[in-house]
Order: structure tokens, then C-alpha cells, then sequence
């Protein structure tokens, strides 16, 4: 059947090739008769005028040869057919001819005129050329007669009005001018040319094979010296086509047609279904990578989860931790204060003091690994941190194990807090030393950067496009399986013994990374060794140049001013209270915010500033800092707190608390503080030890300075330098 409808199909088209050749070169033909006419009738010089001679339409065309083309002739008619403003058709009785002429107007179908002019017998039917017409008044046109058979080639019908009976059997669809008929007697077929007319939407309507009447002024034009000549008929108007009947119901052209359609159809059903196939394996290849995809994004949910809660408990513990350790530090620099260098008890304060700010460097840990706390970042660059990373797993880890570095010197700077960095690479190190023990292998640090396209983010879901640089850490150890490295940054889970170790290096190191944007993946085998590969956003800016060192500044004291102080915890009210006074202040204290608001309620001009915790029973610190400002509104305010988080900050600063103090605080820290709201301009300065930092990092030695400080411009030890 296929094979049917590709020879019906071969067949048609070269049918149709024919006709439309055929088609084509008859009416260039007709086009060519036409332009001759006006061409040979315009050409040609006009004779000396003579008496025309009064002839019928009928005695023209019979002495038309024996008169010559230089004798004047005048004719009378009506005319049938107008092509321009310079052609038209007149006929008489059963004669008509064609003239050239250009009237002043153009003559209506329909009206009689007279015309003088001279012969013109390069045609088969004579015409007249170098016309001169008038208008006679209205006429009546002639009843066209059928012709049928030969009739329509006979040169005594031409260039009159006709009508004629065909079977359509081409037309030019697109332009709606011409169509080829064929009579139903089997006789020559012939034309019916619209080309004077404008587009004929009833000759577009009508389908190959419908019985059609044409009325119409007939031409007839040469095909050759010894072939018959071939009929047009040069119709008015639409009107002048008419629809006898429609096509049969099943004819040759209509099986073609069928078949063709039929053979497409099936063409079309068939990439229809290898397309739907195509298009159901790849919906069903996008489903698949969803569904991964989501498994993947739940598993990362569920994490989340588990640290978010972590977090919490987290914060909850450094906040009582945080309480403890301001007041041993605030009782080991007041002792301090007490005691000279020389004296024995002064040794063992420093190390009391230092082993505190280890303990503050601790809990500051807990709290970027919860994420509930901020860090101040800069730009970094992280060679040196890789180098220094190497040195410190060096000194830790036994010289069996080999250590190398890959540092690619072109990497670009990342914004990152230099403690973390550490942080991060030394519990990585040690994580995959402690993965090699008993078997002595090789521990590799490596830098590099990466360009992230969408291909990439799609396998690693927490990043976006862009540039990242890559810290990885590989080892030769005993690798993972698929359920260990699930598991691998949940707090407290740990493959070690009892007492080797707490199954918090990962997670620390899982918050770190998300504190970053960045995104950790691991690659392990067992029997393979791991890798662990840390993404984190390239920096957009150059890396800061450090400040040259300048002379510690001594701690600022006050002028007896005094300062209201409200803390739920007694040993930090008494520590507070005898820093500040050793500072040059006068302190009051209270434990409850009922006892604060009656207090300055009585005296609001009393006090100078006041600090307060932000963890308080019944009311937190900036509530009662509300109350205490819509009695004064100028009163500066200092808020500690021993959790700060983005969102305290948020309320601080639209509160107009603009210092916020990370507990612990060291003495000078806190004298730096209270000196800056109270300056002269009454604005807190960039502090050296609270304002905009909710901790404070260490230099070398252990000693922790204010955020934005160098540590060689601040002096050690806190009060004695230290």
C-alpha cells in the first residue's frame, strides 16, 4: 500500500509538472499577443488623413486586407469589454473588433461609439490602430452565443462576446486570474483569463473537475504556422463564471489526492508515535533525576534539621557558659589590678585569664558551628592558610604519615574569617590522619579554583553559578561506606572507640562551610581512602593590605558619670560594678527591671547610660531600653548579651542601640565601650571592643582583641598589658 501511494504520488507530481509548464507558457503567450497589439498599434506612424470610409463591423473584417492599413475607416458598435483606458471591444450584430485609442475617458461596458481609425492586419482577426472614438449614448449588448467544439476556434467568433462550456481542469489558485477548461465534446480545451480584473474569489473557490460557463469576449492567438489556433476568453467579472455542477464524486485526481493524503497521514501518525516514544523516555529519564534530586534535597533537609536543633541547644549552653566565664575573668583582671608583677599569685592570674579566653574562643565556636553566630569576615587569600594549616597538622601528626600541598598561586582571595579557615582545614587533617592510623600513608592539602556552570550546580544543589575556590583534603586511608558518609556530619556520630573521639569535627566543620555559602562533598571508597572537596564563593574584591602597627592605646576613664546596670546574675552585677568604678564611674546595680524603672522613673536626669543584659527574666533588655527612653530619649544604652545573633542586631539597631557587647568581655573592652557612648559627640565610635561585633578574634598568642583592631595595636593582657 505504501509502495501505491509513492508511484500515485511520482505520477501526480509529474502531471502536475506538465500541466503547470503548459499552464505557464500559454499565458505568457497570451501576455505576449496582448503587448503586441498595443505595441504594433502605438508604433506605427498614423497615415495622411483621407475621408474615412462608413463600413459595418461585418464589411471591415471581410475588406480589411483588400482596403490596406493606410485607408481611414469608421465603425460603430457597442462596447463588450474594456481591458484599459487605452483597449477596448465593440461589436455588431455577430461581428466585433478590437481598437486602440485613447478617449478622454474611458468607454463603460455597454456603450455605443463610433470609431474612425486605421486597419491593422498583423493578427489573425483584423483590428484598428490610431483610433478616433466618440460616445454614441447608451447601447444594448449583444446576446453572446454557446459555442461548443471547433466553433471555438473559428477566427468569425473572435473578438466577440461568447459564452462557453469546459471542465476545470487547472487553475492559477494563488492569483485567481486564469483557468483552464476542457470541453465535455473532447474538443481542444481553452482559456479563461481574469487578468484585467481584480482577484476573483469564486475562481478560487471552485475545485478541479466542476462544469463551468464562461462568458466572455473571445481572442484567438497562433501556436504555430501549421497548428490550430488556441482560444482565450477574456472575461468581465466574477459574474461571468458560473457553476453548472460540482466534481464527481470519484475521479482519477481525487484517488491520487487520496492516496497522497492517506500516504502523509500515515507518515504523520508514525513520527507522531517515535516522537511520543522519544518524548516518554525522556520525561521518564527527567522524573528519575527529579526524584534523585529530592531524595537528595530531603536527605539535606533532614540534616538541616538536626543541626538547626543542635543550634539551639547550643545557644542555650553558651549563654549560661558565657555568664560563668565573664565572671572569672572579670574577677581575674580585678585581681590583676591588685597585683604586681613581682607578686607570686600574678602568674598564675595570666594563666587563669588566658585559659579563660580559650574557653571564650570555645564557646565562639559552639556558636558559628549552631549558627547562631556571626563572624567578621574579610577578604582572605588562602595560601597562607593552607601553608600555616600544613605546619600546625605537621607538628600534630606522627612523621610516618607523609604530608603534601597543592597550592595553586593564582587562586582568588574568598571573604572568610582566617580562625575558621584554620579551624576547617586542622579538623579535616586530623579526620583523615585518624582515618590512616595503623597504616602510614600520604595526607594531601590541595588549592585550586573552579568555574561552576549550571551542569556542575545541578550535582551540587547549595551552589550557583559563578567562580568558587576548592580546598580539598585527601588520605590513603580505610575510606567510607554509602551509610557512613550519610552520616558523616551529624553531631556525635563517630566510627572511633570509646574516648578517641566526639563526632563533632565534621559537623563544626559542616557549620563552618554553611556559614560560608560554600558546600562540602565527600568522596570515599573503602579500601580507597577519601576525599573531602570544600566550595567556597570566590571574593569580588582585592585582599586587605594589613595596617602598619601603631602605640596600644590606654584604656579610656571616665569622669564620674554615672551608669545604671541591670544583669539577673549577682556575680557578673558585682564583677560589672567594681570594673566600672575602678574605671572612674558611678555604678548602681539592679537584678530586676521593676527595681531599674522605679530607680530612674524618680530621677531621670540621674543617669548618664545604661547597660543592661538582653537574656532577662520576664523582659528582655530592649523592652526595658524602650521604657527607659520614652522617659528620655537621648539615653545612650549599652546591650550585652551572650548569644547575638542577626536578628538581635537587626532589633538593636532599630531600637537606636547602636553597641551591642558579646559576653565575656574583657575590663578594657568594656571601659572602650562606655568611654565611646559617652564621648563628647554623644555617637559610639567604631568600638575597639563591642560596637558591631558580637566577638572578639585572638591574635598568636591566644589573647582575644576587638574585631577591626591589629593585634599589635592593642596591648596584651588587658589592664597590665599582659
Amino acid at each position: 500500500m505504501m509502495w501505491m501511494g509513492r508511484a500515485a504520488q511520482t505520477a501526480v507530481a509529474n502531471s502536475s509538472a506538465k500541466r503547470a509548464k503548459r499552464f505557464a507558457n500559454s499565458r505568457r503567450i497570451t501576455v505576449a499577443i496582448l503587448f503586441c497589439l498595443l505595441k504594433a498599434t502605438a508604433a506605427q506612424t498614423p497615415p495622411a488623413d483621407s475621408e474615412p470610409r462608413d463600413l459595418t463591423i461585418r464589411q471591415f473584417l471581410d475588406t480589411a486586407r483588400a482596403l490596406g492599413e493606410a485607408r481611414r475607416v469608421r465603425l460603430a458598435g457597442t462596447v463588450i469589454h474594456s481591458i484599459s483606458d487605452r483597449t477596448f471591444f465593440i461589436q455588431e450584430g455577430d461581428a466585433g473588433v478590437y481598437a486602440f485609442h485613447k478617449p478622454e475617458r474611458p468607454f463603460r461596458v455597454g456603450e455605443r461609439v463610433e470609431v474612425t481609425g486605421y486597419p491593422s492586419l498583423g493578427n489573425i482577426v483584423p483590428t484598428l490602430q490610431h483610433c478616433v472614438a466618440r460616445s454614441l449614448g447608451e447601447g444594448a449588448l449583444p446576446v453572446p452565443p454557446l459555442l461548443k467544439g471547433q466553433d471555438l476556434q473559428s477566427p468569425f467568433q473572435s473578438m466577440k462576446l461568447v459564452r462557453a462550456q469546459g471542465v476545470l481542469t487547472e487553475s492559477s489558485l494563488m492569483q485567481g486570474r486564469r483557468l483552464a477548461l476542457r470541453q465535455q465534446d473532447g474538443s481542444p480545451t481553452f482559456e479563461v483569463n481574469m487578468e484585467a480584473l481584480p482577484r476573483v474569489d469564486t475562481a478560487t473557490q471552485l475545485d478541479q473537475g466542476s462544469l463551468l460557463e464562461v462568458t466572455g469576449v473571445l481572442i484567438l492567438r497562433s501556436s504555430g504556422p501549421d497548428a490550430p489556433p488556441a482560444a482565450t476568453i477574456l472575461a468581465r467579472s466574477a459574474k461571468d463564471i458560473l457553476l453548472l455542477s460540482g466534481p464527481p464524486i470519484w475521479n482519477l485526481r481525487l484517488v491520487q489526492r487520496t492516496l497522497i493524503l492517506t500516504g502523509v497521514a500515515l507518515g504523520l501518525a508514525l513520527a507522531w508515535v517515535w516522537t511520543l516514544r522519544r518524548e516518554v523516555k525522556r520525561k521518564a529519564a527527567l522524573i528519575e533525576r527529579k526524584f534523585e534530586r529530592e531524595t537528595a534535597l530531603q536527605t539535606q533537609l533532614q540534616q538541616s534539621q538536626k543541626m538547626e536543633s543542635l543550634g539551639t541547644l547550643a545557644g542555650g549552653i553558651a549563654h549560661d557558659f558565657n555568664n560563668i566565664l565573664s565572671a572569672i575573668l572579670g574577677n581575674v583582671e580585678l585581681a590583676l589590678l591588685d597585683k604586681t608583677a613581682d607578686d607570686p599569685a600574678h602568674d598564675c592570674l595570666i594563666e587563669i585569664r588566658k585559659a579563660g579566653l580559650r574557653a571564650r574562643e570555645l564557646v565562639r565556636q559552639i556558636l558559628t558551628f549552631s549558627r547562631k553566630q556571626g563572624t567578621a569576615k574579610k577578604v582572605l587569600a588562602l595560601q597562607p592558610e593552607v601553608e600555616e594549616a600544613a605546619k600546625l597538622l605537621r607538628a600534630i601528626i606522627p612523621t610516618a604519615f607523609e604530608i603534601t600541598t597543592r597550592i595553586d598561586a593564582h587562586c582568588p582571595p574568598v571573604l572568610s574569617d582566617p580562625i575558621q579557615i584554620q579551624q576547617l582545614l586542622v579538623n579535616l587533617g586530623a579526620n583523615a590522619w585518624h582515618a590512616m592510623e595503623g597504616s602510614p600513608g600520604r595526607l594531601t592539602l590541595s588549592l585550586s579554583s573552579i568555574e561552576a556552570d549550571s551542569a556542575f550546580c545541578s550535582s551540587h544543589p547549595d551552589l550557583s553559578p559563578g567562580r568558587y575556590a576548592c580546598l580539598a583534603i585527601s588520605d590513603q586511608g580505610m575510606g567510607m561506606d554509602a551509610s557512613t558518609r550519610k552520616r558523616i556530619f551529624e553531631p556525635f556520630f563517630t566510627t572511633k572507640e570509646l574516648g578517641k573521639g566526639t563526632g563533632l569535627g565534621l559537623a563544626v566543620v559542616h557549620g563552618i562551610v554553611r556559614d560560608h555559602n560554600g558546600t562540602i562533598c565527600v568522596e570515599s571508597e573503602q579500601g580507597q581512602g577519601s576525599v573531602f572537596s570544600v566550595y567556597l564563593p570566590v571574593a569580588n574584591s582585592p585582599v586587605e593590605s594589613p595596617r602598619s602597627p601603631i602605640s596600644p592605646p590606654e584604656s579610656p576613664s571616665g569622669q564620674g558619670q554615672h551608669i545604671l546596670v541591670i544583669d539577673d546574675e549577682e556575680s557578673l552585677i558585682a564583677v560589672e560594678r567594681k570594673t566600672l568604678e575602678r574605671f572612674g564611674y558611678q555604678v548602681t546595680a539592679c537584678r530586676h527591671f521593676e527595681e531599674a524603672l522605679d530607680l530612674f522613673r524618680a530621677n531621670p536626669s540621674r543617669f548618664d547610660l545604661v547597660m543592661t543584659d538582653f537574656d532577662m527574666p520576664g523582659k528582655q533588655g530592649l523592652e526595658l531600653i524602650a521604657e527607659l527612653r520614652r522617659m528620655r530619649a537621648d539615653l545612650p544604652a549599652l546591650l550585652v548579651s551572650g548569644n547575638t545573633t542577626e536578628e538581635l542586631r537587626s532589633s538593636a539597631a532599630a531600637s537606636g542601640v547602636s553597641v551591642v557587647i558579646q559576653k565575656p568581655i574583657t575590663a578594657d573592652e568594656l571601659a572602650q565601650a562606655v568611654h565611646d557612648l559617652l564621648s563628647p559627640s554623644g555617637v559610639a565610635q567604631p568600638p575597639r571592643g563591642a560596637q558591631r561585633n558580637l566577638f572578639f578574634p585572638s591574635d598568636s598568642s591566644g589573647v582575644f582583641l576587638p574585631s577591626g583592631t591589629d593585634p599589635a595595636a592593642r596591648k596584651h593582657g588587658g589592664l597590665h598589658g599582659a
